[in-house]
C-alpha cells in the first residue's frame, strides 16, 4: 500500500497512481472504459474493468476537501480487521474510492425482491451472518449510518455476505446508543417493506444480540428501534411525494408508497 500526494494505492495498482494523484478522475475513468451506474448532485459511481477484474469508481462530488473517500479506506480497513466482509478496497483519495466488485454477489435487496413467497422464512444462515456483521460493528462502537439491506452484499454460491457503501461509518465512543437505533432501525424499515416476515425479524434480533431471553433493556431496545423505523417511513414518504423518481437510492422496494404507507 503506498500513500502519495493524500492518496491511498494498494502495490498492484500502482499504474493508476499519476492520474489520480493529479485529480484527472474524468480522463482516468474515460480512459478504463468505465460505464456510469447511478449519478445524483452528491456523488456518482462508475464501472470498469482492469487485468481481468471490475471495479467501482464512487466519486463524491460535494465532498471536495471533505475526505468521505479517505473515511471509507479507513472504514474498510478497519471492519476487515474485525473479521468483517467487506469489498476489497483498490485505491482512495479525498473524494473517491475505489473498490474490487464483488463477484457473484448481489444485494440483499434485490435477493429479496427477486425470491418467491415472501411468507416463506429466509435462511437461518442468512440471518445469523446478517446479525453478526451488525453486532461486529457495533460491539466495536462503529456505526454505519445507512444500514440498509440494500449495502448487505450476498454470493448464493458461498453463502457469504459482506458490507459496502463505508463512507459514513465512524466510531463513536459517547452517545453510541443514538447510532446503534439508527442503524437497526434502518435494517428493520428496509426488511418490513422488502416483506422479511415477523419471525426472522425475532430470530435476527435474538441472534445479534447472542441470546434467546430477552432482557429489559433488550426490550426497550426494540422499541426504540421500531419508532425510529417509522420515523423514517414518514420521512421517506415525504421526500418521495416531493420528489417522485427523484435521487433516493434506487426504485426498488424500500422506496415504494405504498408499502411504505402500512409503517408510517
Amino acid at each position: 500500500m503506498k500513500m502519495s500526494a493524500g492518496i491511498f494505492l494498494r502495490e498492484k495498482f500502482s499504474a493508476w497512481r499519476e492520474p489520480l494523484e493529479r485529480g484527472d478522475y474524468r480522463r482516468f475513468l474515460d480512459e478504463a472504459g468505465a460505464k456510469l451506474l447511478a449519478r445524483s448532485s452528491r456523488r456518482s459511481v462508475e464501472v470498469f474493468s482492469w487485468q481481468g477484474n471490475r471495479y467501482f469508481f464512487k466519486w463524491h462530488h460535494a465532498a471536495e476537501g471533505g475526505g468521505l473517500g479517505l473515511r471509507e479506506w479507513e472504514a474498510t480497513a478497519r471492519l476487515g480487521a474485525l473479521g468483517v466482509p467487506v469489498a476489497k478496497a483498490a485505491a482512495a483519495g479525498d473524494s473517491f474510492f475505489i473498490s474490487e466488485e464483488l463477484a457473484g454477489a448481489i444485494s440483499l435487496e434485490e435477493w429479496l425482491e427477486s425470491r418467491g413467497d415472501p411468507r416463506t422464512s429466509l435462511p437461518r444462515r442468512l440471518i445469523r451472518d446478517t446479525a453478526a456483521i451488525a453486532a461486529a460493528l457495533h460491539k466495536a462502537r462503529i456505526a454505519h449510518k445507512d444500514l440498509y439491506l440494500g449495502h448487505f452484499f450476498y454470493d448464493p454460491a458461498s453463502g457469504t455476505i459482506s458490507l459496502i457503501d463505508l463512507a459514513r461509518a465512524r466510531a463513536h465512543r459517547w452517545f453510541f446508543l443514538r447510532w446503534q437505533v439508527k442503524d437497526l432501525a434502518a435494517l428493520l424499515f428496509s426488511s418490513s417493506l422488502l416483506n422479511v416476515p415477523p419471525r426472522d425479524k425475532i430470530y435476527f434480533f435474538h441472534a445479534y444480540l447472542g441470546r434467546n431471553k430477552l432482557r429489559t433493556m433488550d426490550r426497550l431496545l426494540a422499541r426504540l428501534a421500531q419508532r425510529k423505523a417509522r420515523r423514517i417511513a414518514r420521512h421517506t414518504a415525504r421526500a418521495l411525494r416531493k420528489c417522485p423518481g427523484g435521487e433516493l437510492r434506487q426504485a426498488t422496494a424500500h422506496n415504494a408508497l405504498d408499502r411504505i404507507a402500512g409503517m408510517s
